[in-house]
């Protein structure tokens, strides 16, 4: 058995150096032409095409910084490795035959690599892009992906994902948290989804419609990517309502609240969170007219509100000022409890439900947009309590 094993292994040996030695007669850069003969999707053009998107898409993660330059010429030649014998024969080798005829051939080592790292991560937990240029080739190649097959209703739903769009999101997240981009991904999404409109793939008027799914698609694997890291299922879901533009922040809003949970201080702020948001519901508009207030807890609260949405919103607007880390959200979430007892004090002293119709929907207005300022970190309704949660998990399924 041994004898016939050495056979093949070194049958096998030979067929890869005679790969190598064919493949290495022809510079990767002379086979990126090629790729617009090579289909990624039939409906969704070649791999030619594919790479072009995705060297734009990086760029938008790379403004600014000298490496954007190379965000172009980098992605088409990230995909000519697939032209080769080695990786025909041995696909897992994808990028890793590039990264080496690269080097072989005196590609930039910079750019070498990037061929290898945009296929990372390949599964949960393996390693990340450790470059610029390879971070923002993977995600936008992912990305890139993802919204062609919604853009065409290939969409997975249940258990079945075929073309392993579950992963690739996963992917886009962890690179994206990893590096703290600041450009939006629910940006990114639509430049993806307008690069499809330029190419004639999809339409304009379903542009609104795929970046949506899409960013809903990817919400859920950021909540998956959450809890089995240890944030709790509401935190998760408190964290991602208040929005994943930036999903590097929202990983930090997450564990600001999981750092404070247990604080009775936090407790009573969601407390009245979820106070403010159950009868705000009832408002038609997030509008109000100070000059129809008629008690003295009104003022008192109404001031309380402009006061924290000045001091707080300037705090946590991570696209206005970057990356924000978990202790300046945690700071905002304290700053944030110092309304509690004005609120308190304003459903103990203002009957919301007033007679005057009027006055009704004055107070509903402002006690809308006081959820929405209560929501500046993340969506506190939405956070369960012990007891609750004990309530749940006991009851019948």
């Amino acid at each position: 058995m041994r004898a016939g094993n050495e056979r093949v292994l070194a049958a096998r040996l030979a067929d890869a150096k005679f790969f190598f030695e064919e493949d290495m007669s022809s510079r990767l850069v002379d086979r990126v032409e090629q790729l617009k003969g090579v289909v990624f999707q039939e409906r969704l053009g070649s791999m030619h095409a594919k790479a072009v998107r995705t060297g734009k898409l990086a760029g938008k993660l790379l403004a600014g910084r000298p490496v954007a330059a190379m965000t172009e010429p980098a992605a088409l030649l990230a995909k000519a490795d697939l032209l080769t014998s080695m990786v025909r024969e041995f696909t897992e080798l994808q990028g890793v035959m590039g990264r080496e005829y690269a080097l072989r051939q005196g590609v930039e080592p910079a750019l070498a690599e990037a061929i290898y790292e945009h296929y990372l991560p390949r599964f949960t937990g393996d390693a990340l892009p450790a470059s610029q240029l390879g971070a923002a080739l993977s995600v936008a190649d992912k990305v890139d992906t993802i919204v062609g097959y919604f853009s065409i209703g290939l969409i997975p739903s249940g258990s079945a994902d075929p073309y392993a769009l579950r992963r690739q999101a996963a992917g886009v997240l962890a690179v994206y948290v990893d590096a703290k981009y600041v450009y939006g991904l629910d940006s990114l999404v639509e430049d993806a989804a307008r690069l499809y409109v330029d190419a004639g793939i999809v339409d304009e008027a379903s542009v609104d419609g795929v970046v949506r799914q899409v960013m809903e698609f990817i919400a859920t694997r950021l909540n998956v990517a959450m809890v089995e890291a240890g944030v709790r299922y509401d935190i998760a879901d408190a964290a991602i309502a208040a929005g994943i533009g930036m999903p590097a922040c929202t990983w930090e809003r997450a564990w600001a609240v999981t750092s404070v949970a247990g604080e009775a201080w936090f407790e009573a702020l969601a407390t009245a969170a979820s106070r403010v948001r159950n009868i705000s519901t009832h408002a038609e508009v997030a509008q109000f007219t100070p000059g129809l207030f008629v008690e003295t807890a009104e003022f008192e609260l109404h001031k309380a509100m402009m006061d924290l949405e000045s001091e707080v919103r300037p705090s946590v607007e991570s696209r206005a000022s970057g990356f924000i880390d978990r202790n300046a959200y945690a700071s905002a979430l304290g700053r944030t409890s110092e309304i509690v007892s004005t609120i308190n004090h304003y459903f103990d002293s203002v009957m919301v439900m007033a007679d005057d119709s009027e006055v009704r929907a004055n107070r509903l207005g402002m006690l809308r947009v006081l959820h929405k300022t209560l929501s500046l970190v993340v969506d506190l309704s939405k956070i369960v309590f012990a007891q609750q949660r004990e309530q749940l998990e006991a009851a019948p399924m």
